[in-house]
């Protein structure tokens, strides 16, 4: 619809739905104008509107004698209907869709336009297949032909010039787009007849020597991304290594290089002790399995050949499995952070202790003070005493086992 400055192109319903609609519409007796094609008339004039459309009969005379296409025009004063043009277009064309009748009217290949003057609105029904023939679409259409043809003349009140420009814009746009894609088909074949066969033999030498080098190219590229992966694994097994080889010391000396574990450990602190170096051992077993990923991935890529891939490809493959991946962060995680705890947790439970004690002595003041208002302090008493005997408990647990103190 166009109300000359919006525009749309309706589109033909299916079938199926132009049956329902007419017999809901006969029912209902519609008293809007939807005239009766009868194969020969291309221009329908509804009431109140002056027949002065000659122009555009003799366009759609021309168009059907320059290409064979159908037009037919429909003028009324006023739809009567909401939407104008464009809803009043689909009723008329499932009526003449509804006569099965090609003589008169071809869904298939007939172009319909419907204009409201009182509602200064148009619709055009292009058939799908015709569109498609062409390789038009109804935005171009919609530019094309409504905007840049009608519209003017619409402005000037020209409506019958307006619809004869219209229609032969639309027809020339039609067999301008079907001559173009017969045109880009023919051109197609003889490309594909005649020049293709022709250039792949000038070519088919050059394609062998850049197939060959393209080879190469590849083989180079995954190579060095093999080498340059397996070179980072390499530095993670070595960090890996490094960390247990430095756990392991770290553990081994920390009973006799800290003062603090002068006291023999036990409970959760010689738990936490004897759980970094049974990590250790675990870790030092996986890594024994990451050297021997090493070896071979650095065998299987000493292997490529010349112009192959497969065994960067395997060696990319391999690196890339989850078992090979060298769990640096992991054992950080188990054996430097348990160490760095066990280093710190006689100062940690030493002074969590005395901040305890600071607070039941405060504790034990502030209830003292309650006696001294005549207020009593039995309910508090539990309390305290249990808070006490962990205290004391904790205090005694410092020296040999400062990680259970701490908590």
């Amino acid at each position: 619809m166009h109300r000359f400055s919006m525009i749309s192109i309706a589109v033909s319903l299916p079938a199926a739905m132009c049956v329902a609609v007419l017999a809901a519409r006969a029912a209902a007796d519609d008293p809007l104008f939807v005239p009766a094609t009868d194969g020969a008339t291309t221009v329908f004039v509804g009431p109140g509107v002056p027949d002065d459309f000659d122009v555009a009969r003799q366009a759609i005379d021309d168009a059907r004698g320059s290409s064979g296409r159908q037009y037919r025009a429909v003028v009324v004063k006023s739809s009567g209907i909401e939407g104008g043009a464009s809803s009043l277009l689909p009723r008329i064309v499932d009526r003449w869709w509804a006569a099965r009748d090609t003589k008169q009217f071809n869904p298939a290949t007939d172009t319909t336009i419907v204009l409201d003057l009182d509602d200064r609105s148009v619709a055009m029904d292009v058939p799908p297949s015709v569109l498609s023939e062409a390789g038009l679409d109804l935005r171009t259409l919609e530019q094309d032909v409504i905007t840049h043809v009608f519209v003017p003349q619409a402005k000037d009140m020209r409506y019958a010039d307006g619809l004869a420009e219209m229609i032969a814009a639309t027809d020339q746009a039609i067999t301008a787009g079907i001559a173009d894609r017969a045109a880009r088909s023919e051109a197609a074949r003889i490309f594909r007849t005649r020049t293709l066969p022709m250039a792949g033999f000038s070519f088919l030498a050059a394609g062998i020597l850049a197939a060959l080098g393209l080879q190469r190219w590849r083989h180079a590229a995954r190579r060095a991304m093999a080498a340059d992966r397996l070179a980072a694994f390499k530095r993670d097994v070595v960090a890996v290594s490094d960390v247990l080889d430095a756990s392991q010391e770290r553990h081994r000396m920390l009973p006799h290089t800290d003062p603090d574990f002068q006291t023999p450990m036990r409970g959760m602190t010689r738990h936490t002790y004897d759980a970094v170096q049974d990590s250790i051992g675990r870790y030092r077993d996986r890594w024994l399995s990451l050297m021997e990923v090493w070896d071979k991935a650095q065998e299987r890529l000493a292997s490529e050949w010349g112009l192959g891939t497969a065994a960067s490809d395997a060696v990319i493959a391999m690196l890339d499995a989850a078992e090979a991946k060298p769990p640096l962060d992991e054992v950080s995680a188990v054996c430097r952070a348990p160490l760095d705890a066990l280093e710190s947790a006689h100062e940690t439970a030493r002074e969590l202790a005395g901040v305890l004690s600071a607070d039941l002595e405060e504790a034990r003041q502030r209830l003292d003070g309650l006696a001294t208002r005549g207020r009593s302090a039995a309910a508090f008493e539990p309390v305290v005493a249990e808070a006490t005997r962990e205290a004391t408990q904790a205090a005694a647990d410092v020296e040999p086992d400062p990680v259970a103190a701490r908590g």
